[in-house]
This record gives structure tokens, C-alpha cells and sequence, in this order.
């Protein structure tokens, strides 16, 4: 074990140091012939080896500062660390070829990793891939099928025109209660077209489409009666079957029975059940219907007479390019105030916003 004992004295403006590795019996002797200022007593600390080489002198401005350790030199290491080091540098200098990585090849894609991006369309069928699955599903029995196959054959789409074959699946259909192909059954029954001429049989398959009430097969209903198609001309049976439909909201039907009060066709004349009608397609957008309403308030027909209103409806009616009543609205504007024209044009806005967002029971 080495005791680190240090004497410490100035000369000249000189700080001088100087250690003794010697025993503590001997730390009372002086042998540098100095005075020491200051000596270790003893249990001063143990170091392994010292911090200042012997005769060592540090200059004023190095005193405090903590030693450094010095990294040794090569030749100042043992022979064996020498050899072990230049043989690590000697193999650090040779160009170890680097072994080159063998491609990574790419993954084969299969058809069904394949992803589509964004919603899935429908292919559009041409008139023969139509016809061939419709007939493929009519033979196994489907009525929405039998009846669309039915409408290929009678306007030869995708298939040779046939009324017998139209006729032939328009009542396989009907037979199991499909509402359209009755209806069409009966029209051709009526007429005669692809199966014998027989009124009866075509009033037979008129009521079996109109026992469930769909609206549609009574306005068409309607029509014919009116125009006696298929039918016997009949303006009561017409009115009778428009205002079954228009009681549904068939806005062609509540139209055509608001054209058959006001002219008293097939009923008594009614201006006010006819303004009532049309008020009913007006509400949804029609722009006929639009116009006739409006002119009803111009002129005091059915209703009250009321030229803001009536600039209203026929706005309405304009602004969809209905002709006459633009040429009406350059009348209107003269008869209305300003405040009542701000009114009017307030109103408008809000029926147009109502006919473009209708209650959900009317979509």
C-alpha cells in the first residue's frame, strides 16, 4: 500500500509541490532541505498510484484544475496489446468482399388479391343478355321475370317481336298475382293483340289489377276510359278511376281529375274541387299545374281572388320556363305594391323549399 503525502511551498511567485512515497514514520523528516507550509497528517487518502509525478510544479493558473487522464501511445504499450493492434489494423485495411444480396422477387398477384376501389356498378345489359336471364328466371318460375320478358316480346328487345309469347308470359305472371301483367293482359285482351279479341276477359284481368289498389293501374285505368283505349270511351268510369289513383297521390291522376271538375267531365263542374286538385300537383312541383292554379287566383276562379298568390304560383311556373306564365308575371308585377311583391317573392321561396324537400311520406 503506497501513503501519497504532499509538501507544498512558494518561491519566487511559484507554487512548488513534491510528494515522497515513504512510510508515515518518515513524514517528519525533511530530507529536501524546505520548509514545508503544510503536511498531511496521518490517515491523509490512499491512492493506488499518484496524481503528480515527483518534481512536479504547476503554475498559478493550473492550480484546482482537476488531472487528465493522457491516452497512451502505441510504443509506450506492453509488446503483445502492440501485435494484437497491428494485426487488427492490417485486417481493417484489406477489402473484405461484401456478399451481395440475392433479389427479392416479386409477389405474384393473384385475380383475387386484386381490391377495387370505390362502390361497385353495374354492368349495363345489352337488350339479348337481358332477355336471356330474364328468361332463364321466368322458366323457374319468377313473376317479376315472366312479366319483364313479356315486355321484351312485345317490343322485340333482345328478342324477335311476338305478341303471343308477350302475352304467353304476361300471364304466367298474372297468374301469380303480378299487378302490371294483369293490367297489360287485360289491355291485350281488349285489343286483341296476341290472343282472341274478349272484353270480358280483359275486364276480368282490369279488376284483378285493381283489387290491390295500386295507383298507377287506376290512373292508366283512367286514361283509357277517357280516351277509350282498350275500352269503351266512358267519362264517368274515367273520373271514377282517377280519383281512386288521386286519393293514393297519382299526381297525374289528381291533375287530370282537377281538369275533369273544372270542364264538368264525367262530373258535375266543381271550380273549387278543381283548384283543390290542382293545388295538389302544384304542391309538387308541376309547373302546368302551376300555372292554371295561378291564373285561378288572378282571375277569382274556385278561390278567392288574389293577385299575390297568383304571382306566386305562376312565378313558380316561369321560373321552371313555362312560357304563358311569364308573359303573366309582366301583368302581376303591375298590380302589386312593393311591400306585397316582397311578400309574394317571401312566399314563393318558401314553397319552392317545400316542394324541394317533401315529407318523407311523399317520396
Amino acid at each position: 500500500m503506497i501513503y501519497a503525502q504532499y509538501y507544498h511551498w512558494v518561491e519566487n511567485g511559484v507554487h512548488h509541490f513534491s510528494n515522497y512515497q515513504t512510510s508515515p514514520k518518515q513524514k517528519d523528516k525533511n530530507t529536501s532541505g524546505k520548509t514545508p507550509s503544510a503536511v498531511v497528517p496521518q490517515g491523509s487518502i490512499i491512492l493506488k498510484e499518484p496524481a503528480i509525478g515527483s518534481g512536479k510544479t504547476l503554475s498559478s493558473q493550473e492550480v484546482g484544475k482537476s488531472p487528465v487522464k493522457r491516452k497512451a501511445h502505441l510504443k509506450e504499450k506492453s509488446p503483445e496489446l502492440r501485435k494484437a493492434l497491428e494485426q487488427k489494423k492490417a485486417a481493417v485495411k484489406e477489402k473484405i468482399p461484401v456478399k451481395e444480396k440475392a433479389p427479392v422477387k416479386e409477389k405474384d398477384i393473384a385475380p383475387t388479391d386484386i381490391r377495387v376501389v370505390g362502390p361497385k356498378k353495374e354492368l349495363a345489359l345489352t337488350d339479348k343478355q337481358a332477355a336471356f336471364w330474364h328468361k332463364k328466371a321466368a322458366e323457374q318460375g319468377d313473376a317479376a321475370a315472366q312479366y319483364t320478358l313479356g315486355v321484351l316480346y312485345s317490343k322485340g328487345k333482345g328478342v324477335p317481336q311476338d305478341d303471343k309469347q308477350a302475352a304467353y308470359w304476361y300471364k304466367k305472371a298474372a297468374d301469380q298475382g303480378n299487378v302490371s301483367a294483369q293490367f297489360n293482359l287485360g289491355i291485350m285482351h281488349s285489343k286483341g293483340i296476341g290472343v282472341p279479341q274478349d272484353d270480358k276477359q280483359a275486364s276480368f284481368w282490369y279488376k284483378k289489377a285493381l283489387e290491390k289498389g295500386e295507383a298507377s293501374a287506376q290512373a292508366n285505368l283512367g286514361y283509357m276510359y277517357l280516351v277509350g283505349k282498350g275500352v269503351p270511351q266512358d267519362d264517368v268510369q274515367a273520373a271514377y278511376w282517377y280519383g281512386k289513383a288521386a286519393d293514393q297521390g297519382d299526381a297525374a291522376a289528381q291533375f287530370n281529375l282537377g281538369m275533369m271538375y273544372s270542364k264538368g267531365k264525367g262530373l258535375p263542374r266543381d271550380d273549387e274541387q278543381a283548384a283543390y286538385w290542382y293545388k295538389k300537383v302544384a304542391d309538387q312541383g308541376d309547373a302546368s299545374a302551376q300555372f292554371i292554379l295561378g291564373r285561378m287566383y288572378s282571375n277569382g276562379t274556385g278561390v278567392t281572388q288574389n293577385y299575390q298568390l297568383a304571382y306566386v304560383w305562376e312565378s313558380l311556373a316561369a321560373a321552371q320556363g313555362h312560357e304563358l306564365a311569364i308573359k303573366d308575371l309582366n301583368i302581376l308585377v303591375k298590380k302589386l305594391s312593393l311591400q306585397e311583391l316582397t311578400e309574394a317573392q317571401n312566399l314563393e321561396a318558401k314553397i319552392q323549399h317545400q316542394i324541394d324537400h317533401p315529407p318523407e311520406s311523399q317520396k
